[in-house]
């Protein structure tokens, strides 16, 4: 996720390709002024209003649709959050032994609910990601766990099932009664939409066919509106035309990056920053000692 402060460069980086020919079309647009004079064939600024008007309008709209896909998935991590620490409240208060400490069965049970929600959390980002585990996991899970999840090809949808064997076994050991049990696996079960609503994001691919009209007609605004404007406004027209072209591609690359939220680029939803602080926050109400982590980030982009 990107910082309120953000340096040009990052933005020159988005579009350099694209600057680099409206820079060389500007040019051959005033090389073929000077050269053919009268004999260049003007283009009527009106025809080139009327494209940079319709393309002000495809670009904001794309825009706007990759902004509401955006917020959904920071939304859907924000119920990510909210019902994790649902979930520990539920695990570490449920049952009185919390204050007592006498029932080592079920501080075990807690202890090992706790680190697994934690590993789910890793593993989902890994997953949406695609990259590899974000955590170690004999610092979460133990070795039954591990070889348990070997046969998952979803690593985060064995965990849920975990939790909820776990859970059912608390009820058999009555640790929990029934409505207690009840609640837990609601708010499993609020993790695991959470989850499908992450994937579903991550594996629907926007139409592709906008992106290629769209860029096909920036590319044509890119070509007609040099040897336009330079008639009209001269030396000017030019420096305008590359202005406003590089806008509206800078415009589309950050739509095209707010498009896929999940995929590990600087417009990224902050997961990592979001688990941290759940994993923080979870320990901190569980009242055990641990490091606290934080995320590493550059000046401008948290992750």
């Amino acid at each position: 996720m990107l910082k309120q402060d953000v340096p040009l460069h990052y933005h020159f980086s988005l579009i350099k390709f694209e600057l680099a020919i409206a820079v060389l079309v500007a040019v051959a647009a005033m090389a073929a002024h000077a050269l053919l004079e009268n004999k260049i064939i003007t283009i009527p600024i009106s025809v080139v209003t009327i494209l940079v008007a319709a393309m002000a309008i495809v670009v904001i709209l794309r825009a706007n649709q990759a902004q509401k896909r955006w917020q959904e998935a920071s939304a859907i991590w924000g119920d990510i959050v909210g019902n994790s620490r649902t979930f520990a409240r539920q695990i570490i208060h449920l049952h009185e032994s919390w204050t007592t400490g006498k029932d080592t069965a079920y501080e075990d049970f807690r202890r090992r609910c706790i680190k697994r929600h934690i590993a789910w959390c890793y593993t989902l980002v890994a997953q949406l990601r695609g990259t590899g585990p974000m955590h170690d996991s004999a610092e979460y899970l133990d070795e039954t766990e591990i070889e348990f999840l070997e046969s998952h090809s979803n690593k985060a949808v064995g965990l849920l099932v975990m939790q909820a064997v776990a859970i059912s076994q608390a009820h058999g050991q009555r640790w929990l009664n029934s409505y207690q049990q009840v609640s837990v696996d609601e708010t499993l079960r609020k993790l695991s939409l959470c989850q499908s609503a992450c994937e579903r994001i991550k594996n629907s691919v926007m139409p592709r066919a906008q992106s290629i009209f769209t860029n096909f007609f920036l590319y044509l605004l890119m070509l007609l509106l040099p040897f336009s404007l330079i008639v009209h406004m001269g030396p000017a027209g030019l420096v305008a035309a590359v202005i406003i072209v590089s806008v509206f591609f800078l415009v589309e690359k950050i739509t095209l990056s707010m498009q896929r939220p999940f995929d590990h680029l600087e417009s990224d939803v902050p997961m990592t920053l979001l688990t941290r602080t759940i994993e923080n926050d979870i320990y901190q109400t569980l009242g055990e000692e641990y490091d606290a982590k934080s995320v590493k980030s550059d000046d401008y982009c948290l992750m």
